[in-house]
């Protein structure tokens, strides 16, 4: 486990000095990274102009495009906190988030000016028109974003995520898998679902570039693979459901798995990684040398995710467990008296550390009842 500064915030992990280095790789473009922070701060600019402050949240309707990576770190830089709305979902959620989240401003393209307007709320456009440095304003302990779960099971929950969370996750990524100047992280995870939180912007800490997949991509293991042969991506994440389909194109046109020899780490999860899909993988693209993966686990609550397991890349697998905690991180298998469990009894796991969120917003009953000893989950106490 390692301290991380008290002082670290989002802005803090970002090139100091932009330059002509690709940023952000799109079908249509190419942003360096001096495009992509005057851009940046034209977007922290106007939303400053129209009196955000910090800790304040201020939604976001983008499609995933260049514009859609502006607009979220524009709103970071201005002190806010970004909530990604699902253009495609029911109107109530929408309206039970703006009224949730008490966010009055959202970044919309003009596609979406009639749902701001059903919403109630002022609209900005997300351009890349560029302007000068925006000095950062946000705290370590300021959120930087609020996402919302599915709602499945009643009114959904709004998680509020602190800038020193997504630091200290972004920074032990770095840490255990660093990327270089060279690396491309494919961005094909959904905005409203907390694995995107990595892929948007790890990058930007470590000089690299993300790639972006065409809008509905990430359901078609077709346009993945093309995607990750045309930007020469080296790291790229797939749900366990998701990695099925793409291992099963790859063996339908075995010709297939040799244009993806710039991948060198897939990250799983989302849903349970089972030992035989590991295998097979590792059979699939034993070919071209096996790419790195690697098993992660947690909560929307503690920062996406709070453990790690890198998967053995030969021979029988026997389980795929979700490994050991992340820096700043303490994972604990707890009875229901609180007393941690023997190795082998199942219990609830516990998660306390850097990474849990500040709660639910303005649900204090919920929040108190599932951060009093950590983030709870069904788990079985292992070595």
């Amino acid at each position: 486990m390692l301290d991380i500064p008290q002082h670290t915030r989002l802005d803090q992990l970002t090139p100091s000095e932009p330059d002509e280095r690709p940023a952000v790789v799109s079908a249509g473009a190419t942003l360096c990274y001096a495009e992509f922070e005057a851009a940046v701060n034209h977007v922290a600019e106007v939303l400053r102009a129209k009196g955000v402050e910090r800790d304040e949240c201020v939604g976001v309707i983008v499609p995933r495009s260049p514009e859609l990576l502006v607009a979220i770190h524009g709103i970071l830089r201005a002190g806010a906190a970004y909530v990604p709305f699902d253009p495609g979902g029911p109107m109530i959620r929408s309206r039970t988030i703006v009224e949730d989240s008490g966010a009055r401003i959202i970044v919309a393209g003009a596609e979406f000016a009639e749902i701001a307007t059903e919403l109630g709320v002022d609209r900005i456009e997300p351009t890349m028109a560029r302007a000068d440095p925006v000095e950062p304003v946000a705290s370590p302990e300021d959120l930087a974003y609020v996402i919302y779960t599915s709602g499945s099971t009643g009114r959904p929950k709004g998680v509020e995520v602190e800038h020193r969370s997504v630091a200290n996750r972004l920074q032990w990524m770095q840490r255990r898998y660093a990327l270089g100047a060279d690396d491309v992280i494919l961005q094909k995870t959904p905005v409203t679902f907390d694995v995107s939180v990595w892929e948007l912007m790890w990058w930007a800490m470590a000089g690299a570039s993300v790639a972006l997949l065409e809008p509905g991509g990430e359901r078609d293991p077709r346009k993945i693979i093309a995607a990750v042969e045309r930007h020469r991506v080296t790291v790229m994440h797939f749900v366990p459901s998701m990695l099925g389909p793409f291992l099963d194109e790859l063996e339908d046109q075995p010709d297939s798995t040799h244009r993806l020899t710039s991948l060198h780490t897939v990250f799983c999860s989302g849903e349970a990684l089972t030992p035989a899909l590991v295998e097979r993988f590792n059979r699939v693209f034993g070919a071209i040398g096996v790419p790195r993966l690697v098993n992660l686990y947690g909560p929307t609550e503690a920062t996406v995710d709070v453990s790690y397991f890198d998967c053995p890349s030969s021979g029988p697998v026997d389980a795929v467990p979700i490994g050991k905690p992340i820096d700043n991180t303490t994972l604990l298998v707890l009875d229901e008296r609180g007393h941690r469990c023997p190795i082998g009894v199942p219990g609830e796991l516990n998660i306390a550390g850097v990474g849990l969120a500040r709660g639910y917003r303005g649900r204090d009953d919920l929040t108190a009842a599932a951060f009093a000893l950590g983030i709870q989950s069904r788990a079985k106490a292992t070595a």
